[in-house]
Formats: C-alpha cells, sequence, structure tokens
C-alpha cells in the first residue's frame, strides 16, 4: 500500500511539473535587447533629448505604442530623473539573431525638469523603465549615462573652427585615438586652458601630450604617426599640464582611458581656462564623430536582453 501511495505522488509529481513547463512554452513572450552604451548628454534646453535603440522580437506589440505609456524613469540605484519619450520611430531595419527576428526602434527621451547643474550627474548602470496602462512595465538596461543641465553660454574669448576624431584599430576593435580641433583666440591675449573634460570619468583628454599641428592629420591616421613616438591609450592617470594660447591654432588632443578601452561617439567639451587670472569655461555642445552600428552582431559583446511575458 505503501508503495502505490508513493507511486502516485511521484507519478503526480511529474504530472504537475509536466503542466508547469508545457505552460512556460506555452506563454506568449517578447525578446527586448539593448546596447549596454557611454552616454554623456549636454541637456541645454527643455526640448534636447537623447536617443536610444531597441530591437524587438516583434513588429505587432503595445510596447511600441506610445499611447500606452504613462510614465518613464532612467535609474540606478542611487539616481532617478524622471523623462518623457517623446516618439518611437520604427526604424525599418530587421535583422536574425539568436534564431530570432528582431526588429529596430529608435525611443526619443526628453526630460521633462528644469534642472541646472555646473558638473555631470553620473547614473551608471542605467535603465530605462517604462510603465504602461495595463500596469505592467519593462526594465531596460541602456548604459552609463552623463548629464549636466546647463546652456551653452560663452565668453568672446575663444572660438571653435573645426573638430574631428582621428580612429585607430586595435585588435579588430576600433576606437577614438585623439581629436583634431580648431581653437580661435578672440581675446589678443594669452589664453590657458588647465583641463578639457567630456564627463566621462573613465575617458581623458591629455594635455600633457597635445600637440599643435600645421597640417590636420588624416582621420585614420595612426596616433603614433602623428606624435612621433608610441602612445598608450590605457592608463591610471595622466600628468596635470595647461596649454597656452596666444593665437589660433590646431591642436591635436590624445584620448587616455583609465582601465579599459570603451566606445564613445559622441559626447560634449567642457574647457576649462584662465584669462587675466580669472577662470572660465568654453562649452561645445554635443558632437557626434561619428554614427552609430545598427546591427546587433557588431555589438555583441554590449547586447543586454529583457524578456516580456504576456
Amino acid at each position: 500500500m505503501r508503495k502505490i501511495f508513493f507511486l502516485c505522488v511521484f507519478l503526480l509529481i511529474i504530472v504537475a511539473g509536466l503542466i508547469i513547463r508545457f505552460e512556460d512554452e506555452t506563454k506568449d513572450q517578447i525578446s527586448i535587447l539593448s546596447i549596454h552604451k557611454n552616454y554623456s548628454r549636454l541637456i541645454a534646453s527643455d526640448t534636447e533629448h537623447i536617443s536610444l535603440t531597441i530591437y524587438l522580437s516583434s513588429d505587432n506589440s503595445f510596447i511600441t505604442n506610445l499611447d500606452s505609456i504613462t510614465s518613464c524613469f532612467i535609474k540606478n540605484d542611487k539616481n532617478q530623473l524622471e523623462v518623457v519619450i517623446k516618439n518611437i520611430n520604427n526604424l525599418h531595419y530587421e535583422e536574425e539573431f539568436d534564431g530570432l527576428m528582431y526588429y529596430a526602434y529608435n525611443l526619443v527621451i526628453e526630460f521633462n525638469n528644469s534642472m541646472q547643474t555646473d558638473t555631470f550627474i553620473d547614473i551608471k548602470n542605467a535603465y530605462l523603465s517604462v510603465n504602461y496602462l495595463n500596469g505592467d512595465f519593462i526594465d531596460i538596461e541602456i548604459g552609463n549615462l552623463y548629464l549636466r543641465f546647463s546652456p551653452v553660454v560663452n565668453e568672446m574669448h575663444l572660438d571653435m573652427s573645426r573638430m574631428y576624431a582621428v580612429m585607430k584599430q586595435l585588435d579588430n576593435y576600433e576606437y577614438i585615438s585623439g581629436i583634431v580641433i580648431g581653437l580661435n583666440n578672440l581675446s589678443l591675449q594669452k589664453l590657458d586652458i588647465q583641463n578639457i573634460s567630456i564627463g566621462i570619468p573613465e575617458v581623458q583628454l591629455d594635455l600633457y601630450n597635445t600637440i599643435m599641428v600645421d597640417i590636420a592629420p588624416e582621420y585614420n591616421q595612426d596616433i603614433d604617426n602623428i606624435l612621433g613616438y608610441h602612445y598608450e591609450p590605457i592608463v591610471s592617470e595622466i600628468q596635470e599640464t595647461t596649454i597656452s594660447l596666444d593665437a589660433n591654432h590646431l591642436i591635436f588632443i590624445p584620448i587616455a582611458y583609465r582601465d579599459n578601452l570603451i566606445e564613445i561617439n559622441r559626447f560634449p567639451l567642457i574647457i576649462s581656462y584662465k584669462y587675466f587670472e580669472e577662470e572660465y569655461q568654453y562649452i561645445i555642445d554635443d558632437f557626434q564623430f561619428y554614427s552609430d552600428i545598427l546591427t546587433l552582431e557588431a555589438n555583441y559583446g554590449q547586447i543586454r536582453e529583457y524578456i516580456y511575458y504576456y
């Protein structure tokens, strides 16, 4: 009798397990992919926005219906900012990845607050949290955000005439090795540049190894050829110095990375300088040095997935 009882219990457990497994397998679900990136942005007005690309395994879902959204936040374990998804654009791009077909959408994110900051707010390992009318929500990992909320107001001391990135290939990985920038001294007096920040703590513009150039380097020219010596891009700390500008100059500024190379393609420049011993900042708004790569294969190492179950 005991054997029969245990056998029945065993059979019930197996049947229950099969039912649960069958229900799990038949649940409708959507796979949402995002790319973990570094975003450095100067939010100069209420209409400034950032664009995020997500990939859905369905091209017919309420997730991309703007009218279904009730609220939205960018957050991590320390900070939370309420934002507005102003628009959701179908990019008409599809790609098969890991056995599923994905459809790309662009989310236009605006900030609905009137914050003013003199420094960058650090929101590392950030998520975009979206709440919907049906009570559901999704949390999409988007990467590291560095946001400064301030208008672009510059004194008539400096002006930028041109700017572009110089790229380098290292072990099949392409990164920005430096920036070529034309700076015009409008003051007729010496200006001392003390620091140039792009808002990302792990990336530094190396003024100590900066040189003035007569001929603009090619965008793909090797940094070692530009400087005339080998430049190590990964350093723990750069040596501080100042650059004196007494006229108009075209300069090449190496980029140093702390710990490891990271992908950055758009960021502002905050140039701190002294004029008659007074400290000023010359602000260059977000500048896109090269376009994002849309394909999932090219972003394989940075892909994050969120599964939504109906």
